[in-house]
C-alpha cells in the first residue's frame, strides 16, 4: 500500500515540524490515515490550519474582472454585429442571477442600488 499527502503553502503556513515529524502530519491529513497508521510511531495527529483569503466583492473589482476576462470577447461581438450586438448579448449570453462573490451582501434591487452608488455615484 502506498499513501501520499501533498502539502501546499497556498492556504496555510507549513511548519518546519513537517520535516521532523512527517508521520503525524500524514495521520492528520485524512482520518483514514490516522486509523491505518495508528500502530506506527507516535500516537498523535497534527492537522495544518488552512486560511481562506477573503475576496472583497466590490463593483470596481467586478468591472476590472469583466474588462480583463470578457472585454476582448465583447469587443469582438460589437465589431462583428455593430448596433445589433446588444440584442445578441441580451438574448444569447445574459442569464438571471448574480455572481457568487455577491452572495450574502444584498439581493435584487438593493444590490442593483449598491452597484449604481459605487460605480456611478452621480446616477444614484
Amino acid at each position: 500500500m502506498r499513501a501520499e499527502v501533498r502539502l501546499y503553502a497556498k492556504h496555510c503556513v507549513i511548519p518546519l515540524a513537517v520535516l521532523t515529524e512527517p508521520l503525524s502530519y500524514m495521520r492528520g491529513a485524512y482520518d483514514v490515515l490516522a486509523l491505518l497508521l495508528a500502530d506506527i510511531g507516535r500516537e498523535f495527529c497534527t492537522r495544518l490550519k488552512t486560511t481562506r483569503a477573503a475576496v472583497e466583492a466590490t463593483g470596481e473589482a467586478l468591472v476590472a474582472y469583466m474588462r480583463r476576462q470578457i472585454g476582448p470577447s465583447l469587443h469582438l461581438l460589437f465589431e462583428a454585429f455593430g448596433a445589433s450586438a446588444e440584442d445578441f448579448i441580451r438574448h444569447r449570453i445574459l442569464r438571471e442571477g448574480s455572481p457568487g462573490r455577491f452572495r450574502g451582501i444584498a439581493k435584487g434591487e438593493r444590490l442593483h442600488q449598491l452597484m449604481r452608488e459605487q460605480l456611478c455615484p452621480a446616477a444614484s
